[in-house]
């Protein structure tokens, strides 16, 4: 097959799968820009086979340019009508487009925690949460405040809902409560020799032995409903965390 339109490449596609939608987009906007030039179906068509080239791109173009070149024989159609650009451009993005994006982008946000700053995670989160098609702030949230450290997203839990409205809200309130923490003078370490007795976890019934504390492990539906309420894991109050509790000699020590 041959054409007389002369293809510039501006970008090149190897078959990575999270570049479907930006090629697609990028021929888009090469056409509109050159309507002159790629005023036929053929020639969209062509333009896009020609931007695969290695990985798994290019093998599946040249097999997809040998269908049509078939099919163009065995009906005798001339080679330029067989090619739909339409066609060509779902074809494309229906074999490169991964099985589930949002899927994975859900399931990728559910694993996501903070280990740096919270402008490192939201650097990370932002692109899971565009990938997720996620459009609820609530529902977001929800996602956002279980990656975050406990301490932060007890004191997101706190601030009135009515004033987070968007995505950024609730990433600029996170960021904002973190440079407060950030800013803190850091408390006095304990001193080597100080001397804490043990405590010896609940293992017959929860019952006591000797000397040592009963802890009740809380199960994972106590665990959630006390950080949405904003309660420590240790005495069960609401006003500070499990690291900070005052009440540190209570029987309500969490797991």
């Amino acid at each position: 097959m041959s054409t007389n339109a002369k293809i510039e490449l501006k970008t090149k596609f190897d078959g990575n799968a999270n570049c479907v939608r930006e090629i697609t987009k990028h021929c888009d906007w090469k056409f509109a820009l050159d309507p002159t030039t790629f005023d036929t179906n053929f020639k969209k068509s062509i333009y896009l086979l020609s931007c695969c080239e290695g990985g798994t791109a290019g093998p599946w173009a040249v097999k997809y340019s040998d269908t049509l070149d078939k099919a163009s024989t065995a009906t005798g159609a001339k080679v330029e009508d067989v090619f739909d650009w339409n066609k060509v451009k779902k074809a494309f993005i229906d074999y490169f487009s991964p099985v589930s994006q949002v899927s994975s982008a859900i399931s990728a946000m559910r694993i996501l925690k903070q280990t740096g700053t919270v402008k490192e995670y939201v650097a990370a989160f932002r692109p899971l949460r565009e990938q997720s098609n996620i459009t609820e702030v609530a529902v977001l949230r929800d996602y956002f405040l279980d990656g975050l450290k406990d301490g932060l997203a007890y004191k997101i839990i706190s601030i009135d809902p009515a004033t987070i409205k968007t995505f950024e809200d609730l990433y600029g309130a996170a960021e904002r409560l973190d440079e407060v923490y950030q800013s803190r003078p850091k408390k006095e370490q304990p001193s080597k020799t100080t001397y804490r007795p043990p405590v010896r976890y609940q293992s017959h019934g929860g019952r006591s032995f000797g000397r040592f504390k009963t802890i009740r492990r809380l199960t994972d539906n106590e665990r959630e409903k006390m950080m949405k309420e904003g309660r420590c894991f240790r005495c069960r109050q609401v006003g500070h965390m499990a690291r900070e509790c005052p009440n540190g000699d209570s029987n309500h020590s969490h797991v």
